[in-house]
């Protein structure tokens, strides 16, 4: 899959998770934190990766394993406005394919009015 096809996948990824957690009452313009998953074959490349958007200074960076897989978590506080979210994980998106490891989307706590 060529860079252009992995972003539109993404970005039809993030929204399709925007739309879903709309419906579960979410604000999205309200900061939290956000967590995206990056999945490597072995400790070895997930510390490469961890040091890389560590060094960067794109957020948070730890990497655990996971039930025998190598997983790099990247927290960030954001709101996820689509605008915002798309441009985040398509980095993401492209850090992962820059280094052949999988990215597995993101997460966050719905976050409804006060």
């Amino acid at each position: 899959m060529n860079i252009t096809e992995i972003l539109l996948e993404t970005a039809k990824a993030d929204t399709d998770r925007l739309l879903a957690n709309d419906k579960q009452g979410d604000v999205i313009d309200q900061r939290r934190n956000v967590h995206f998953l990056l999945v490597a074959p072995d400790k070895e490349k997930a510390l490469r990766v961890a040091d890389f958007i560590d060094d960067n200074r794109y957020g948070q960076v730890a990497v655990e394993n996971d039930h025998g897989r190598s997983c790099i978590y990247v927290g960030i506080n954001m709101p996820i406005d689509q605008h915002i979210i798309c441009c985040v994980s398509g980095l993401m998106a492209c850090i992962a394919r820059t280094f052949e490891v999988e990215y597995a989307g993101w997460e966050s706590k719905i976050q409804r009015a006060t």
